[in-house]
């Protein structure tokens, strides 16, 4: 049995059980000849012994369609050998069928009973007429036998059946569910085609002002986005898509190539609250963000549930979609989380618990939250520690912010195929992270203002961002008593290096501990 009850991998191997138990029967009980045993329980247990090869439950539909195709087979085989029309196993008829509604493959269900009633409507002829074949019986006496595990295994396959009904049902209350929590979120989804028309789209449409259902599904790239050529010919990191209209200026706009074509994932842009809003609009602020990750949170735990395909097997569409969705929802729960971190810094709210952290475990931690946004940009990132169970003193959730942050502004600036060296190590009692990406570097005079809340340099200004981060990486690491300190080179690239207390290592602190 699988999660879900009885699976289609139970029936089978129940099935290849009755089969060797009623031949077994019939040989001591009944003294069947050996030999028809064995060939008449080889051919029965065939279906089943090619579905527990094909993969079981994840058989692909090419295997489920010869496995239904081999039970039908033996279904009028037996059928033939046991009388004809008249014979008693005519049940086993429906035993392919019953295994195609188990696979959850419904359609192939209607099409092997009709196959089923089309085989036993020439057996059928053939009694009527009395024509050659019409009143072999081979299996004698092994009929009964054969008669009765048909039975039960009909009744096997309803119970994975209910099963496989159950799971469906549970699968569209979920699905329900999400489509709910995504219309009540600020995300846009569209899905467009190589020839740059939209084929699909799903998400909130009140971020595109003016844009009807019905003109969404009948655009073309350039009916939304003023520099279409622009961002297409540059790619997901260089020029970033302008849209058309009022949302130029509320939305901003990520976008991947696929292999059949580009998602769009449109969001509100964010803004930090300005100083002469004060206090209380920073606790506002910093309220909201906490309800809209809220929010967003059910967004990425639904479309991470879909692509682990717990709720039923997705097709390579639907599965972009979901992996599109959670790639998004990723990247506006960053956005959030420096928004809020600025805000929850201006209002004195910003608590931080420091502790020993594996300096290189929080490393690698952060390179997997972003490895989607390398591997969509073709970058690759290289971690190096110089120093062995380095531990560091900070709060775990702010390091991250701080890791996640460079790395994601490396990838922003670094060229396709291009590399990102994360170093480790430890200096005058200090531990330093040294991120270096290799991109187009910045003059002197904008390094100096590098972490100043909302800088740009000119090379940002066609990308994506608030200028938050490099303010938030320099807050946090202020914060825990680090410093950072940036480096760069017009046409060479950039270096940040985090420099945080370094803590006692972890293992000595077990060994301490232990004495």
């Amino acid at each position: 049995m699988s999660r879900r009850g009885f699976s289609p991998v139970f029936a089978s191997a129940i099935w290849i059980l009755m089969v060797v138990v009623a031949a077994a029967a019939s040989f001591i009980l009944l003294q069947i000849p050996f030999q028809v045993l064995l060939i008449s329980s080889g051919i029965g247990v065939l279906p089943a012994v090619l579905h527990l090869l094909s993969g079981g439950e994840d058989s692909p539909e090419i295997a489920d369609v010869w496995v239904v195709f081999s039970w039908t087979l033996i279904g009028l085989l037996a059928t033939l050998m046991s009388g004809g029309s008249q014979s008693p196993l005519v049940i086993t008829l429906a035993l392919a069928p019953m295994h195609a509604v188990s696979v959850g493959r419904f359609r192939l269900a209607i099409e092997a009973s009709v196959f089923a009633a089309l085989g036993y409507l020439v057996l059928l002829v053939l009694s009527v007429f009395d024509l050659p074949g019409a009143q072999i019986d081979y299996l004698g006496r092994f009929t009964g036998a054969v008669t009765l595990i048909s039975v039960i295994q009909i009744g096997v396959f309803a119970l994975v059946c209910g099963s496989v009904l159950a799971e469906r049902r549970s699968k569209n209350h979920r699905m329900d569910l999400w489509l709910s929590t995504l219309a009540e979120t600020p995300i846009l989804i569209l899905n467009v085609d190589r020839n740059r028309r939209l084929r699909s789209w799903i998400g909130d449409l009140s971020m595109l002002p003016g844009v009807t259902a019905r003109q969404l599904s009948h655009c073309w790239l350039p009916d939304l986005f003023e520099n279409v050529d622009a961002f297409l010919s540059k790619g997901e990191t260089g020029v970033q898509p302008l849209l058309r209209g009022d949302a130029k200026e509320t939305c901003e706009v990520g976008f991947l190539h696929v292999s059949d074509g580009y998602r769009f994932v449109i969001t509100p842009k964010r803004i930090a609250p300005t100083t002469e809003e004060g206090l209380n609009a920073a606790v506002w602020v910093a309220s909201l963000g906490h309800e809209l990750k809220n929010m967003l949170n059910p967004v990425g735990g639904y479309s991470e549930l879909l692509m682990s395909e717990q709720a039923g097997p997705l097709n390579d569409l639907y599965r972009g979609f979901a992996r599109n969705i959670k790639e998004g929802a990723d990247h506006l729960g960053l956005l959030l989380d420096d928004l809020m971190t600025a805000a929850k810094s201006q209002a004195g709210r910003l608590k931080l618990h420091i502790e020993p952290l594996d300096a290189l475990g929080e490393a690698e931690d952060a390179v997997r939250l972003v490895k989607w946004q390398a591997d969509a940009s073709n970058v690759s990132i290289q971690v190096e520690e110089h120093d062995h169970e380095l531990a560091v003193s900070a709060d775990r959730n702010a390091l991250r912010q701080i890791l996640v942050n460079l790395l994601t502004n490396a990838i922003k600036y670094s060229p396709e195929g291009g590399q990102i060296e994360v170093v480790i190590y430890e200096q005058d009692e200090r531990a330093i992270f040294a991120i270096t990406d290799h991109g187009e570097g910045l003059p002197d005079d904008e390094v100096s203002k590098l972490g100043q809340p909302f800088f740009q340099g000119e090379n940002a200004k066609t990308r994506a961002g608030t200028g938050l981060g490099l303010s938030i990486v320099k807050l946090l690491a202020e914060d825990m008593l680090g410093a950072v300190a940036f480096e760069s080179e017009l046409g060479k690239g950039t270096t940040v290096r985090v420099f945080l207390p370094e803590a006692t290592p972890l293992s000595l602190q077990a060994d301490q501990a232990a004495e």
